[in-house]
């Protein structure tokens, strides 16, 4: 077989497997760009309306990715609220194509099962020449339950691909800058979390290749010098510098990673492993191996043991060095509360040097992924490595079907949730009242023919008062995103709170002192509001519940 077909079969079957998969845990539904039911019973109604906004800005505009009809005065990037940017872009440009209310998180979801079996299997290939052995174990990576996890809702954290190319960069025979740069610019244009996850692996990288004398001191300033700049230019230009959002906030240690993590099914991800109940905001931590690959960790464990000098002295330096950055941000992930099942067991004061980083990355649990990654590598190595690697070739089969048969339950969950949202949520995810209070994100509770009017004569839908999440608002925001208006509500994942009270008072000054701003309709939640609004001229402004929202549209009928 020439190398051109080999090449060929090995993608093919990489991409069909791909496939299978996207299509076992979501249906396959989801591809349609006019399918958006999946979307609106989570935090991605957010990222989806977020989208729906930014496609009515200007294409060129600084910074590239802002969104200042959604949240107006206080809004914030796109970037910045889990809207996967670059698939916002390439979709902006086919705009004119593609129906109003279309959605690519779907095509985004299939690219990331694609991309996460490609990237480790030629991870994989870079320590052995069996194809075979390569590609069954790529399949571990695929159907890992901390990549499949983020089915559930943030699904530009599918991107943990971008972590198997950092070590695919790490571990290339020569160093080029320019692939870092670019990586890091395609981690901004994805995701900050895992752009930042990329960083101590570069550093790994640059000592690496220093020890090495690969390159000298001189090239170190050069790099890191190229690097610092272009993240810089990219933090600018992608809108995460954006004047008056707020770069960080509390919480760091409550979405911590809890020491069972590893090991921790978490009811869902095993009918075999046992769940080891951890603290309940532990879950952004969750890093269960599988059953599989905790089975063959027991056995690579005794091949280890019993095999010496498995590793050549150079591989073995280089897998340390790697380890390193691995492990510390393993520790970020831990937190200042080490958690162990229930308990908290330890617990430290933050260095202050450290604060701002906590502040920024609070889902600091994330940051044991490249640790999750580093261990299936390490393991796959083993095993390659191994004078018992033909018996391998038998076990991991075994283990492979163990490990999908043991993930079916959450298949079949996320199957269900993504093709039939409306059953799920009735019959699984919750109960008749949730089922009913979910119908308002699918079904529109906005019948009245004053909508339409708003459409006309206004521009603006002012929420009063703003707030980080106002669920019961989100038709109205639907809505306004339709027809090419403004709010100020939503919800940010940074925000200003100082803009927050400015806009309150602002709001306040304009409906107490009876200075409406006439471009905009007021959703009035305050019930002191609503009472002193009740008190003006309703032959000249609408005062009206509408479809059940408090509504003062001023000079409606003038």
């Amino acid at each position: 077989m020439s190398i051109n077909k080999e090449k060929i079969y090995t993608n093919l079957i990489i991409f069909f497997f791909s496939l299978f998969s996207f299509f076992y845990f979501t249906g396959g539904t989801i591809l349609f760009v006019e399918n958006t039911e999946w979307l609106l019973a989570d935090d991605s109604k957010y990222h989806y309306l977020n989208w729906l906004f930014f496609q009515n800005t200007p294409f060129f505009q600084f910074p590239i990715f802002a969104n200042p009809a959604f949240g107006m005065e206080f809004a914030s990037s796109l970037s910045l609220n889990d809207s996967i940017p670059i698939m916002a872009l390439i979709f902006k440009v086919f705009k004119s194509l593609l129906p109003l209310e279309s959605q690519y998180f779907g095509l985004w979801i299939f690219a990331c099962f694609l991309l996460q079996m490609f990237l480790a299997f030629n991870l994989l290939r870079k320590f052995s020449t069996k194809i075979n052995l390569c590609l069954i174990f790529s399949i571990f990576f695929l159907i890992a339950p901390v990549f499949l996890w983020r089915l559930w809702g943030h699904y530009a954290l599918l991107a943990q691909w971008l972590i198997l190319l950092s070590f695919i960069l790490y571990f290339d025979k020569e160093f080029r800058i320019i692939k870092w740069v670019m990586l890091i610019i395609l981690g901004f244009l994805i995701n900050p979390y895992l752009s930042a996850m990329l960083y101590p692996i570069f550093f790994a990288d640059i000592y690496n290749r220093y020890k090495s004398k690969e390159i000298n001191s001189i090239g170190i300033y050069k790099s890191v010098f190229l690097l610092l700049i272009f993240t810089a230019i990219s933090l600018s230009l992608f809108g995460y510098l954006t004047i008056g959002s707020s770069v960080g906030t509390g919480g760091y240690s409550n979405y911590r990673f809890n020491l069972n993590r590893f090991f921790d099914s978490d009811t869902l991800w095993s009918n075999i492993m046992p769940d080891l109940n951890s603290i309940a905001m532990d879950y952004e931590g969750f890093a269960f191996l599988g059953v599989g690959i905790i089975f063959l960790l027991s056995i690579v464990i005794i091949d280890l043991i019993t095999t010496k000098n498995i590793f050549q002295r150079d591989f073995k330096k280089k897998l340390t060095i790697l380890f390193i950055p691995c492990l510390i941000m393993l520790l970020f992930a831990l937190t200042n509360q080490i958690s162990f099942n229930q308990h908290v067991i330890f617990e430290y004061e933050i260095p202050l040097i450290l604060k701002p980083f906590t502040k920024i990355f609070r889902s600091a649990g994330r940051f044991s992924w490249p640790m999750y990654y580093f261990l299936l590598l390490l393991i796959f190595l083993i095993v390659s490595s191994s004078k018992r690697s033909k018996s391998y070739l038998y076990i991991l089969p075994l283990l492979l079907g163990l490990q999908i048969y043991d993930t079916s339950d959450a298949a079949n969950m996320f199957r269900i949730k993504m093709s039939n949202p409306r059953f799920y949520w009735r019959n699984i995810g919750g109960d008749e009242k949730v089922y009913k209070d979910l119908l308002i994100y699918w079904e529109t509770p906005l019948k009245s023919n004053e909508w339409k009017v708003f459409n006309i004569k206004y521009k603006n839908f002012i929420y009063v008062y703003p707030k980080r999440r106002t669920d019961k608002a989100f038709p109205i925001a639907l809505h306004a995103a339709k027809n090419s208006m403004s709010i100020n509500f939503g919800y940010f994942s940074r925000y200003s709170k100082q803009k927050a009270s400015d806009s309150k008072n602002k709001i306040s000054y304009e409906l107490l002192e009876g200075n409406f701003n006439k471009k905009s309709v007021y959703i009035v939640a305050d019930d002191k509001v609503w009472r002193f609004l009740l008190k003006q001229d309703n032959s000249k402004h609408l005062i009206k519940e509408l479809d059940g929202y408090r509504i003062f549209a001023p000079d409606y009928f003038n």
